[in-house]
């Protein structure tokens, strides 16, 4: 609660397998987050972009209700790949925001050759070992908006991404190209 003096409830998501949050919104009656997840059945919307796990680590996308009990949306976002880069020092698989409707950017890292994405992309294609990568989903989880690599020939990573509240998005990250 407010005062610190009482849980309001916690809750599990995930499948049969390893998850890693990164991040957490709570905005709008919502709870965002994004996930790293090497499980198979991690539970998914029926409208989801992506219903099936692909690579050996997928990023996961999900909204829950602002008190946990109820999932509202949830997709797989990956290639065959990984969907995990390493920044010097420790991994990364990126960062989350939202902006005032609802719809979620992500940026991450990745070596998936078949990464979904859209036919208004930067970059098409993986040119590294590891390419930063960009998307926007609707508020709902169901339509890739647009998606987009990041890169040059060696390894780039995006560590943080922000909305800046009148259409810009800015990404942060490392590179070695």
């Amino acid at each position: 609660n407010k005062d610190g003096s009482a849980k309001l409830f916690s809750t599990y998501i995930g499948g049969d397998s390893a998850e890693y949050n990164r991040r957490m919104i709570v905005r709008n009656g919502e709870i965002t987050l994004l996930n790293l997840t090497n499980s198979k059945n991690f539970p998914c919307s029926e409208n989801a972009i992506q219903k099936q796990h692909k690579g050996e680590w997928d990023i996961n996308i999900c909204k829950l209700s602002d008190d946990g009990a109820q999932l509202i949306a949830s997709t797989y976002y990956g290639g065959s790949d990984n969907e995990l880069g390493m920044v010097p020092g420790f991994y990364n698989f990126g960062d989350i925001d939202l902006d005032n409707e609802g719809n979620v950017y992500v940026g991450g890292s990745t070596k998936s050759d078949d990464l979904p994405t859209t036919a208004n992309a930067l970059q098409s294609n993986l040119i590294g070992v590891y390419d930063a990568y960009i998307l926007k989903l609707n508020k709902d989880l169901s339509q890739l908006v647009y998606a987009s690599y990041l890169g040059g020939d060696k390894e780039e990573s995006c560590t943080a991404i922000k909305f800046d509240g009148s259409g810009g998005v800015y990404l942060y990250g490392s590179t070695s190209s």
